[in-house]
């Protein structure tokens, strides 16, 4: 499986470029090793927690649908079996069976996944994984250079440039990537819901004129096309397929309405937005450093450990937002992630107070 995120920073010191091999004695560190030991596997356990969590729900709001699926078929059954009664009969039983199954089916996957502890323990373990992740890359600016005579300059140039490297663009990559899939899935839920909305539409108006025609012949004030329509085999076939639609359709208002208020894309799209463009004003892109992130190089070749932990404090903080918002116990969406701009204008004022 792979990580939500980034590569752990394990797999990223098996990968280090060459011009980052002086900082290879560091990761040798006993406290390195094993926080970085500990985040690999926290990772394995949210990815397991994230996979668990979909697979139910996604299985269960299936269910869902296909119950009423299913009844909506019963509907039909009768009418389309009409020369064969006994053939109809029997499967409308089975698919009656079918419905009810499903509904189980779903029930018991709900009543699971509230017992595992549903999308809040996803997250929680999302969380924690992500704090021990940002752990490795803190104690490797805070880790000293087995090497004394190493310029402190050079050395935290260095750092802060792999900080930029194996964190800050691998995360601003994933966050555009991942914006942008949230955003295509949030217009396509906006269809689905207009098709909906129009299918029952139709299936109401159907339903509104023909339970009309019927209330106006219990008070004998049908005229007398009015119960030929009544009458004919074309109504009694649309009445069959309207309650089979509508059935269906209220099905699928369940399947989305479960699937929206789990993964409300809209919300989702807004907030990776948020925080892609907090970490381009942090760390600009992979072509074009940014201005704060050449005032903090500044501050590394002056060897202003201060300012350099200022910058990455910056980063975790962004990184750790919705992460945070979720340990607080709080609904991730609720709030927003903030200004960027704003954002950017304090990280650059108390990186220009080291100077």
């Amino acid at each position: 499986m792979q990580s939500d995120f980034t590569l752990p920073l394990g797999q990223c010191v098996k990968a280090l470029p060459e011009s980052f091999a002086r900082l290879a004695p560091i990761f040798s560190h006993r406290d390195l090793s094993e926080v970085i030991s500990d985040a690999e596997k926290a990772d394995f356990a949210a990815l397991r927690a994230a996979r668990d969590f979909r697979f139910r729900i996604n299985v269960a709001l299936a269910a869902v649908f296909a119950s009423a699926a299913f009844a909506a078929a019963a509907i039909l059954v009768p009418g389309l079996g009409a020369d064969w009664p006994d053939v109809a009969s029997k499967w409308q039983r089975v698919l009656t069976a079918c419905q009810f199954l499903s509904l189980g089916l779903a029930i018991g996957l709900f009543a699971w996944n509230v017992r595992e502890g549903g999308r809040e323990q996803w997250q929680k373990s999302r969380a924690s994984a992500e704090r021990l992740r940002l752990s490795q890359f803190r104690l490797l600016l805070e880790a000293p250079h087995p090497d004394p005579g190493l310029d402190t300059g050079e050395l935290l140039s260095l750092k802060l440039e792999f900080l930029r490297q194996a964190l800050l663009l691998p995360q601003t990559n994933y966050f555009r990537q991942r914006s942008r899939e949230a955003e295509r899935r949030s217009v396509t839920d906006v269809r689905t819901r207009v098709l909906v909305i129009l299918a029952l539409t139709a299936v109401t108006m159907v339903a509104f004129v023909a339970g009309g025609l019927v209330l106006l012949s219990f008070t004998h004030t049908l005229p007398t096309w009015g119960a030929g329509v009544l009458e004919s085999s074309a109504f009694a076939v649309a009445e069959t397929f309207a309650g089979s639609a509508g059935t269906l359709a209220l099905g699928w208002i369940a399947w989305s309405t479960g699937r929206a208020s789990l993964f409300n894309h809209a919300v989702t799209a807004s907030r990776l937005s948020e925080t892609l463009r907090d970490l381009l004003a942090l760390g600009g892109d992979e072509d074009e450093p940014g201005e704060i992130y050449r005032l903090a190089q500044s501050e590394a070749a002056d060897g202003n450990q201060e300012a350099v932990q200022t910058w990455f404090s910056s980063l975790a903080d962004i990184l750790e937002r919705d992460h945070r918002e979720w340990l607080e116990e709080m609904e991730i969406g609720e709030q927003g992630g903030g200004d960027g701009a704003a954002i950017a204008v304090l990280i650059y004022s108390a990186l220009s107070r080291h100077r």
